[in-house]
């Protein structure tokens, strides 16, 4: 049942979509139809809408425009709703047989590209979203006519159909157009083959239709009841094989470029020169290589850890906060201030001074987002502010009256480690499975990242 037309049905398709984004890191698509020809064939026969096409190709195009507008109101609603969270929009129109096209190349041109082409624009210009064309068949005198109407994705890739040759779509159109299928013929092999001939199948797609990239694994069509279990259980063997062969490449490659690439980044001349500079202070003081000092700069060393974290989640997301050290200094100076001036607890005095740096943190990004103001400029703004505020509550005087239930943490350690640096490889652990085992870390992570249109589709499901 189409529920379409319910009252609230795109706000609740956003709400689940929505949902959905935030459960898992795969792509999201939606099927939208937009069917052209396909709609043709429903209304007037197949056999009367192909005459249709060389006999009435007037009544044709004024029917596929009123079809159009209902599509284009349609893709509006779907666009507004889920635009900006879904990957992937599917449309269908079977414009293929096994021998050859339903129409030629040239009635395909004059009839229906204009109008795919407008779909396709539509979707490119009010959404994040890839478009995805189902078409079954042969369709390789028109590929270049999908290419130019804007298609990103085409599917199922049947190999079996006239003139749809694996190495011959790969080589001809896998740097414009992502394949979605053709990974195993559903005709003869899943279902009649042995799982060694599906396997050994499925494995010489995969080698054709992944060089470079630009495609997804599927078999042509739906798996039928009539396969048997471990044949679908070989199809599967061959992807997870293919996979594992990628990642060992992919590793052997990073291995191979990784002293290059450390050498050419400047780490290994740093590394160098910190280690000659703590060769030469060890040699020319008695006091440089002691379990005293070592203590105190690695204690150092954790303040501007955490400072290098706070700096660095701005900088993912594109921004700039040189604000940053003022903020730290006005949450430090507020909770002195609460402890010593106030006599409040030193756990409401860390709550206190958490929040008004948050609250300083909210004010830089409000004034950012709400003025559309550059960060560079906003945060050395309020760093004067802040650094006001500072001085004004201090007076230029530290506060030296601090519990010490407070103060241990500065000054204390554990095996020799200061507290601090304890705390600051921790959060170094937490932010590193956030960003990488999290969706919402990826997410984040994406944020700051500017990756070309034309290029989504073929990083993504390569």
């Amino acid at each position: 049942m189409d529920h379409a037309g319910d009252k609230d049905f795109y706000k609740t398709l956003r709400e689940k979509t929505l949902k959905l984004r935030d459960s898992t890191d795969k792509a999201l698509m939606i099927t939208c139809g937009c069917n052209l020809f396909e709609w043709g064939t429903f209304l007037r026969r197949i056999d009367n809408f192909l005459m249709d096409t060389y006999a009435d190709e007037e009544n044709v195009q004024e029917l596929v425009e009123e079809l159009m507008v209902r599509h284009l109101a349609t893709l509006e609603k779907v666009c507004e709703s889920v635009g900006d969270i879904v990957d992937i929009l599917r449309f269908g129109d079977d414009l293929g047989m096994d021998t050859g096209m339903f129409m030629s190349r040239e009635k395909y041109q004059t009839l229906f590209k204009p109008y795919h082409t407008q779909l396709n624009e539509y979707v490119h210009k009010h959404s994040n979203m890839k478009t995805f064309l189902h078409s079954c068949g042969s369709l390789y005198p028109i590929i270049p006519d999908l290419i130019e109407a804007g298609y990103d994705v085409l599917n199922p890739v049947q190999t079996t159909a006239y003139q749809m040759n694996p190495e011959v779509l790969k080589r001809e159109f896998g740097k414009d157009i992502t394949f979605w299928g053709g990974g195993c013929n559903t005709r003869t092999v899943l279902n009649h083959g042995t799982p060694k001939e599906v396997y050994e199948y499925s494995r010489r797609m995969i080698d054709i239709f992944n060089q470079d990239g630009g495609f997804v694994f599927n078999q042509e069509h739906n798996i039928m009841p009539d396969v048997p279990p471990e044949n679908i259980i070989a199809m599967y063997e061959a992807v997870a094989d293919a996979r594992s062969r990628v990642r060992v490449a992919e590793m052997e490659k990073k291995q191979a470029n990784g002293v290059k690439k450390l050498f050419a980044r400047g780490e290994v001349t740093v590394i160098i020169a910190v280690l000659i500079l703590g060769v030469i202070f060890t040699v020319f003081s008695d006091s440089f290589f002691t379990a005293y000092n070592l203590f105190n700069m690695s204690r150092t060393a954790a303040i501007y850890i955490f400072i290098a974290i706070a700096q660095g989640l701005v900088v993912i997301v594109g921004g700039m906060n040189l604000s940053l050290g003022y903020i730290g200094g006005l949450t430090v100076v507020i909770a002195g201030y609460c402890m010593q001036e106030m006599g409040v607890s030193s756990l409401l005095a860390i709550v206190i001074g958490i929040l008004v740096g948050i609250t300083a943190g909210a004010v830089n990004g409000l004034v950012i987002t709400t003025l559309k103001l550059n960060s560079f400029v906003v945060t050395l703004a309020t760093s004067f502010i802040f650094q006001g505020l500072i001085n004004g509550i201090s007076q230029g005087f530290p506060y030296n009256d601090i519990p010490e239930n407070f103060t241990f943490i500065g000054r204390e350690g554990l095996l020799g480690i200061p507290y601090l640096l304890w705390l600051a490889a921790l959060a170094l652990i937490i932010l590193g499975y956030f960003f990488k085992y999290t969706v919402t870390g990826r997410r984040v992570l994406a944020t700051g990242r500017k990756c070309g249109s034309s290029q989504n589709v073929r990083c993504k499901y390569k």
